[in-house]
């Protein structure tokens, strides 16, 4: 669609002016860590990788994309999922005012709804997982939607289309920290399991003498006390 492609061309023509712009008020931040860098941790190769439309895409029609006050939605969540602010009573306003513009920057200045190809050191991931600089294309037939990405400790920038080719900008000087996974408590293990019959194969008596136990699920086995007369 000429409309379109001509409105994310000047998306694009936009972002690469800006984002030297918006990378200075990292700056400090860049120089100060510049002195921790490990140039000797082995980098990825830039290579490509498709990236398929998603099989829980939302309908989206041209018609929608031209109209202005759909471009305020949230195709994909219009109501907050149950890990945001879990019992607030403004949960969903607050989702609303987090993500404004979510269809404008996912399906109209981006290509959310399309299948590209993603190209980069890290295509699949927004940040370098070992800290600092990632860069990042997605294609779609003629049209080259770039990322730049910035991330140190607690710190993240980022400006240009994400992996899944939606448009996004973040500026973050205090990160929350990932939090750990909750490992799941092991279930009991079933009466008569392996589990529940594995014995030691060695204990020591009260007298000191070493006796030989036998599995109880081997069949007539059974295990004798020391005698007195080993005293």
């Amino acid at each position: 669609m000429p409309f379109l492609n001509f409105f994310r061309l000047s998306w694009l023509a936009s972002s690469l002016v800006c984002s030297p712009l918006i990378c200075v008020a990292s700056q400090k931040t860049v120089l100060a860590d510049c002195n921790n860098c490990n140039t000797a941790m082995p980098q990825a190769k830039w290579h490509s990788v498709p990236m398929p439309v998603r099989t829980n895409l939302p309908s989206i029609h041209f018609y929608n994309k031209i109209n202005p006050v759909w471009w305020f939605g949230n195709a994909d969540e219009p109501r907050a999922p149950d890990w945001y602010r879990p019992g607030s009573r403004f949960r969903n306003v607050a989702w609303y005012v987090r993500n404004p513009l979510a269809n404008f920057s996912n399906y109209v200045i981006g290509i959310g709804d399309k299948a590209s190809v993603r190209s980069g050191r890290y295509p699949t991931k927004i940040s370098n997982p070992n800290g600092g600089w990632n860069y990042a294309v997605s294609r779609r037939h003629i049209l080259y939607l770039p990322l730049i990405d910035y991330k140190r400790g607690r710190f993240e920038f980022y400006f240009g289309w994400r992996e899944r080719g939606n448009f996004g900008i973040k500026l973050n000087f205090r990160q929350a920290p990932p939090r750990p996974k909750k490992q799941a408590a092991p279930a009991p293990a079933p009466p008569g399991s392996d589990a529940q019959n594995t014995r030691t194969p060695l204990a020591i008596s009260q007298s000191g003498l070493m006796v030989k136990e036998a599995d109880e699920t081997q069949a007539g086995s059974k295990i004798n006390p020391p005698s007195s007369d080993a005293r």
